[in-house]
């Protein structure tokens, strides 16, 4: 029989075909006689007949026709043949039966082969001594001494005139492989050398897509198990097993038959275990005829072991209630059953680096415990990048033997970022000893990222430890330290920061306080505010304790404690550290809710200190929003809202600071509702020398809403010796408000116009243009279509543009056209511009 022919440059995929050929002489019809068949181009199948005579089939598709086999096989005493090609890409299966010796073959089935399930498999129809047989492959699914497997057979049923399943392919043990009887075992080692990667079947798979990596058969679990289906048995079923890393070879095999969830099903009985260059047969004694416990193991040493890939085929079952099942399936690799185990090879390539070296790290993670020893021997001689990486894979490991490699790499700032939060969490879930280490690194000179991933760490097992590390190392670390300690009850904090030997200890004790206090519950923060008072009054010349105790008693004090506080800040004095704490004061009672904090604040917009002035100035035009929860202020008189208008319009009318002047218009643009700020915004619109500061008036007079404001906006924006940044930021302001449209467009035009001799009328055209496409202004749409089209302003072009996006359902109906004619712009700007507008720009249908 000749061999496959094929036409074109297309490979055939490889299939377990009974000798496929494009062309055959071979006895077809039963008479006797040598037939010729072949498959002729453009898609036809040509049969001459031995005996005389000629048949011709044609296939259903037309075009070039580019592979094609033939397979000749037989059901009952008939002849059947199969004639497969593929034509114009399409895959194509036509199956005739010689009804009676030198007749016309009769046509049996035709379908569809080939690709499939989204290009998943394919699906193969074929003649062979077994009948006319159906199966699918899958690239992955092959046997690792090259065999391809047949997935999902099913035969030709004569009398339902259909497909039916059928059993896998017999699989013979090749010539002289060896028996080797398995024998009972403890329960040993995780093995992860080698990874089962494919199940040739499995309970539920309906075509070979669904066929996934067997998990259960490695994952430790016996109460996890593959499983065929019900009333399968499993035998032809294969599995490969592929390794992770490099350096080690296939010498034994490690089998759980039953477990908690297969304890009555069919159990292996005999393994065929296959590889490139060797095989074996393995026989595994019944669990259940002998009487061994649920989850007994099996292992089988090889007699040669075995390199790269490792199929193992079931080849027969131990009958059981169900269909077959298996625990457990492992392949042991020679470097895991040698005495000092798989640890020092895959430390070795951990050392050695590359992406071989992340696979021998998720193993050594994988092997816990037994891998700390080679790890660390590892580690003696590592430095650089090999060091880091021994340090990262012993950082997932939680076995006490890592405690004193890890304290000592994040001490040095061996272990960076998330590694270092890694290892610190190993640490302290490793109990007392491992907690311990991260409290001594806490505070030293150690790396600060360390230091900062051990608090971390400590806060989620034992914050009252860390305590007794208040006070001490950097900054950054203290305040780390702080944040964490903000979690301890309050009593607690307040019974350590009282009894702190150290003014440092007691500093970062009352912050972390503070912190507590602020969502603690009344009678708690009570507690918290009565010993912070007392504190700050004994803090003493200890800058870093008034420091700390101001910061965290301001935002909590209330009734009279607030004018208490705010002597204390009177008597500061007129010094750098003075101003300091009078700065970290008022940002305190900026926090503050009670009315009383507010009239400190208005108080403090007359001090000495311009960084406190601005502190208290924000803290006026944040009313207390920032405290955590509302804070009752008994014996407050007063009209506190009228204090603080009072104070920042002063500050705004009279500050010499502009910073300051500005932070107190923004502040005053939530009270404008009132006629005080109103008029003094108007006043700083109208007079203040510092540009930055008008413009923040005009931007707090936006919040106005009084429509009166608006002949002031038209004046601001027309008159031409207002600075431009305010006319400009007053066109944005007068956009916003309601009716203005018609006033707004019409000034559009005016100063489009006047964009060829007047910078200043460009750049208002362009503030209008983006305003009255915030608007959504429909009636605007020609004029920004006209803008758009004009391109010798290109920044105006570009803001037409962008308006008309902006104006959505309203653009009009020319505009989609001009945007898609700009996407192709030489000017970028145009085109950049053009592309966001067209994605929103969509004009309304017209009207009939």
């Amino acid at each position: 029989m000749r061999t496959l022919v094929v036409l074109g440059a297309l490979a055939a995929p490889t299939l377990a075909l009974a000798a496929p050929t494009a062309e055959l002489a071979a006895d077809v019809d039963g008479d006797g006689a040598v037939d010729a068949v072949r498959i002729d181009a453009p898609g036809q199948l040509v049969i001459e007949r031995g005996g005389g005579g000629g048949q011709l089939v044609p296939f259903g598709g037309s075009g070039a026709l580019t592979e094609a086999r033939l397979t000749l096989g037989a059901l009952g005493a008939r002849r059947v043949l199969v004639a497969t090609a593929r034509i114009a890409g399409r895959w194509e299966a036509v199956a005739l039966v010689a009804t009676r010796p030198g007749a016309a073959l009769t046509e049996l089935w035709r379908g569809p082969v080939g690709p499939g399930g989204d290009d998943e498999y394919e699906q193969w129809v074929v003649a062979d001594a077994r009948g006319l047989v159906r199966f699918q492959t899958r690239g992955d699914q092959r046997r690792c001494d090259g065999v391809p497997l047949e997935l999902f057979p099913e035969r030709w049923d004569e009398r339902g005139r259909r497909f039916v399943a059928a059993p896998p392919a017999r699989i013979d043990p090749p010539a002289g492989a060896p028996t080797v009887t398995a024998q009972p075992t403890g329960p040993g080692l995780a093995t992860a050398w080698y990874r089962a990667t494919t199940a040739s079947r499995a309970a539920g798979a309906a075509d070979a897509s669904m066929l996934t990596a067997p998990r259960a058969l490695g994952d430790g679990d016996l109460a996890t198990a593959w499983t065929a289906g019900e009333r399968d048995d499993g035998v032809g079923a294969v599995w490969n097993f592929r390794t992770t890393v490099s350096g080690g070879k296939a010498a034994a095999i490690r089998i759980v038959p039953s477990g908690d969830g297969a304890a009555t099903r069919a159990r292996p009985a005999r393994l065929l275990v296959i590889a490139a260059a060797g095989a074996a047969v393995i026989e595994v004694p019944d669990p259940i005829a002998r009487r061994a416990p649920p989850g007994q193991a099996y292992t089988a040493v090889l007699p040669t072991a075995l390199d790269g890939c490792v199929s193992i085929a079931l080849l027969d079952v131990h009958r059981g209630r169900g269909g077959a099942a298996i625990a457990e399936l492992a392949v042991l690799a020679d470097v895991e059953l040698a005495p000092e185990g798989a640890g020092p090879v895959l430390a070795a390539q951990v050392v050695a680096g590359g992406l071989a070296a992340e696979s021998a790290a998720r193993l050594l993670i994988a092997h816990g415990a037994p891998a700390v020893v080679a790890i660390r021997a590892a580690l003696e001689g590592a430095t650089g990048d090999a060091r880091r990486r021994l340090l990262a894979a012993l950082a997932q490991i939680r076995d006490p033997g890592v405690i004193g490699p890890l304290a000592a790499a994040l001490a040095a700032g061996d272990l960076p970022g998330a590694r270092a939060t890694t290892a610190a969490a190993t640490l302290a879930a490793l109990g007392p000893e491992g907690q311990g280490a991260l409290l001594e690194l806490i505070g030293g000179a150690g790396d600060e990222d360390a230091q900062r991933a051990a608090i971390a760490a400590l806060a989620t097992t034992d914050r009252a430890a860390l305590i007794a590390r208040a006070g001490r190392g950097p900054r950054a670390v203290r305040a780390e330290l702080a944040r964490a300690l903000a979690m301890v009850p309050v009593a607690t904090l307040v019974a350590a920061a009282q009894t702190a030997a150290e003014p440092a200890a007691a500093a970062d004790l009352w912050r972390a306080l503070g912190s507590a206090a602020a969502t603690a519950d009344p009678d708690a923060r009570a507690v918290a505010t009565t010993a912070l008072a007392a504190a700050l009054a004994a803090a003493g010349p200890s800058y870093e304790l008034r420091y700390r105790t101001l910061a965290a008693l301001a935002p909590l004090v209330d009734g009279a404690a607030v004018r208490t506080l705010a002597a204390t800040v009177q008597r500061l004095p007129d010094s750098a550290a003075g101003h300091a704490l009078a700065r970290v004061a008022a940002r305190g009672l900026a926090n503050n809710r009670a009315p009383a904090a507010q009239l400190v604040l208005a108080e403090l917009t007359d001090a000495t200190d311009p960084g406190t002035r601005l502190e208290a100035v924000r803290g006026l035009a944040n009313g207390g929003a920032g405290a955590p929860a509302p804070i009752a202020a008994p014996g407050v008189t007063g009209d506190v809202a009228d204090a603080a208008d009072r104070a920042l319009i002063n500050v705004l009318g009279a500050d010499h600071w502009p910073a300051i002047r500005q932070q107190a218009a923004a502040g005053l643009g939530q009270r404008c509702g009132r006629p005080g700020p109103s008029a003094a915004l108007i006043a700083a619109v109208d007079g203040d020398v510092h540009v930055p500061v008008r413009v923040e008036a005009v931007a707090a007079l936006a919040q106005c809403p009084t429509a009166a404001l608006d002949a002031r906006f038209l004046g601001w924006i027309d008159d031409g010796d207002v600075p431009l940044p305010v006319r400009d930021r007053a066109i944005a302001a007068y956009g916003e408000r309601p009716g203005v449209t018609g006033a707004l467009l019409a000034r559009f035009v005016r100063w489009r116009g006047q964009a060829f001799s007047d910078d200043t009328a460009l750049q208002l055209a362009i503030r209008a243009a983006t305003s009255l496409g915030q608007r959504g202004a429909a009636e605007a749409g020609p004029e920004l279509l006209a803008a758009a089209r004009d391109q010798a302003f290109p920044e105006l072009a570009a803001a037409a543009i962008r308006a008309l996006g902006a104006l959505g359902p309203a653009c009009p109906p020319a505009a989609p056209a001009l945007l898609r004619g700009l996407l192709g712009a030489d000017d970028q700007m145009l085109a950049l511009a053009a592309r966001a507008a067209i994605t929103t720009c969509r004009a309304a249908p017209a009207r009939p």
